[in-house]
């Protein structure tokens, strides 16, 4: 056996928990002194979940990989991921499969270009926000709508104005002249006043 297939079958009966006290204390503490390691480490979790999806397990690794491996959230999150990952590649290789065109002297797969649409943009983006920011995002629009609809009620200035033009001069000034009343019309929303003084 060569050393990195030695490595790859440590790193293996690691993660199932197999290994020997003393062997799982040295991959530990390789795991924080080497960082080439710990990727090495990663890249055998994820090996070993597609081994487990695919069914390549032995009966023996399969069971450890359920009562071991999968004992950490983080894991069986990675195990969901790479079952959805498992379960989208088959549909999508039997829709490629039937859009499969075959002519007499060209074969080739069919693959119609896909542009998402602006509300498919949003889903995506939508759904890759956390609850605390959608919440967040929820409430701005609701504030915001609201404030419009406040804003929208609100008395609009008037459109049709009564004019009442006074000039006072120096000789009805000094009579003290009668104020007359004044009567708007119905359809005027405001009156404008306008006044004229005498010039000295």
């Amino acid at each position: 056996m060569t050393e990195s297939t030695e490595e790859n079958n440590e790193i293996k009966q690691y993660l199932l928990g197999t290994l020997s006290q003393a062997a799982r204390q040295r991959v530990e503490e390789r795991l924080l002194i080497e960082e080439s390691f710990f990727e090495e480490v990663l890249l055998g979790e994820d090996e070993l979940i597609d081994q487990y999806i695919d069914g390549a397990l032995s009966d023996e690794n399969r069971d450890e990989f359920e009562q071991h491996f999968l004992s950490t959230p983080e894991r069986q999150r990675k195990l969901r991921f790479g079952r959805a990952l498992s379960r989208y590649i088959s549909r999508e290789s039997e829709n490629a499969a039937d859009e499969f065109i075959e002519t007499p002297h060209l074969s080739a797969a069919v693959v119609p270009p896909h542009s998402p649409t602006w509300a498919e943009q949003f889903r995506a983006f939508w759904r890759s926000q956390t609850w605390g920011l959608r919440a967040t995002f929820a409430l701005a629009l609701i504030a915001i709508i609201t404030s419009a609809l406040w804003l929208s009620r609100t008395t609009p200035s008037p459109r049709t104005f009564a004019t009442l033009a006074l000039t006072i001069s120096a000789n009805n000034r000094a009579e003290g002249a009668q104020a007359r009343k004044v009567t708007l019309p119905l359809n005027a929303d405001a009156l404008r006043v306008s006044l004229t003084l005498p010039d000295q």
